[in-house]
This record gives C-alpha cells, sequence and structure tokens, in this order.
C-alpha cells in the first residue's frame, strides 16, 4: 500500500472574486502511485465560499452581518479556508485562502438614531475622522464610513 507524503493544490494560492463566480481546484498527491488517490474538499466558511466534491468553489454573496459582532464592531471573520484532504488517518493536506475582499457588500450596521436612511434622497458619507467623502456610497473603497442624512446617521461596511 502506497500512501501519499504530500498533497498541493495546483497553481493557486488565494481565490478573490465576487459572488457568484467560479474557480476549479486541483490538488495533488505525492508519490503519484497512492493506493488510494481519493481528495476530499471541504470549505471552513461556506457563508463565503462553498465546494463540491471535484474542487469547484463558488463565492457566496458576502453579508456584513458575518464580520460584525452583537454590539456593531467589526470582527475579523472575512476570510475563509478550502481545504483539500486524503482519505488517509493523519495524510497530507493542502489550503487554498479565500478573500472576500472582491465580493461586493454594501451594509449598514448600526443605526445611531433609530432613524433610517432614505437613500433615493440627498445625503452625506463621511469617513470614521469625520471628514466628508462623498454624497453617494458608489465608487467608495473598503472600510467604515458614517452616512448622515438631516439628523439621521448610521454605520456603514463597505467591502468589494
Amino acid at each position: 500500500m502506497v500512501e501519499p507524503t504530500a498533497m498541493e493544490i495546483e497553481g493557486i494560492t488565494s481565490i478573490s472574486g465576487n459572488a457568484g463566480e467560479t474557480f476549479q481546484l486541483q490538488a495533488k498527491m505525492t508519490p503519484e502511485n497512492v493506493t488510494l488517490p481519493y481528495i476530499f474538499w471541504r470549505s471552513t466558511n461556506p457563508k463565503i465560499a462553498k465546494v463540491d466534491n471535484n474542487g469547484l468553489v463558488e463565492l457566496q454573496e458576502f453579508d456584513a452581518d458575518d464580520m460584525t459582532n452583537a454590539d456593531g464592531d467589526v470582527v475579523n471573520d472575512d476570510t475563509c479556508k478550502i481545504i483539500a484532504e486524503s482519505l488517509y488517518f493523519d495524510g497530507p493536506s493542502a489550503e487554498v485562502t479565500v478573500h472576500n475582499t472582491g465580493i461586493n457588500s454594501v451594509k449598514t450596521v448600526m443605526d445611531r438614531n433609530d432613524n433610517t436612511i432614505d437613500f433615493s434622497k440627498p445625503y452625506k458619507v463621511y469617513n470614521m475622522s469625520g471628514l466628508k467623502v462623498s454624497d453617494s456610497k458608489e465608487g467608495l473603497s473598503n472600510g467604515i464610513y458614517i452616512v448622515r442624512q438631516g439628523n439621521a446617521a448610521v454605520k456603514t461596511v463597505v467591502k468589494k
């Protein structure tokens, strides 16, 4: 019986993209004449990326709630791993990191005055230092912003 001594995923070490995009992963065990060359795939966070039995990864619609706790604080929960494992106990494995920085999301995470913003009417966007950066959420780079409209203000997380 020939057991694997190593496993690697060919060509890709990390993935980022938009929701719905797919990436085909290929894993290779060495030596090439492994008795049971079956590879099993899994995702450490299917909310970010799903993987099927053949290594096809599909990026999921990112929900900013997944990166905020109950207090509205941002937590570092924006990556997951796609792991290829062998059938063998304590056998080799390989992984690819999925960064959802490419997954589009704009999500209001906290409403300071229990008022809502009517995005069909004029509003202003400020960075966390209080400087006005825009009159629209379009084209903002990744980060946390304050959106104000009259007396209403909301904290908004932008992930692209």
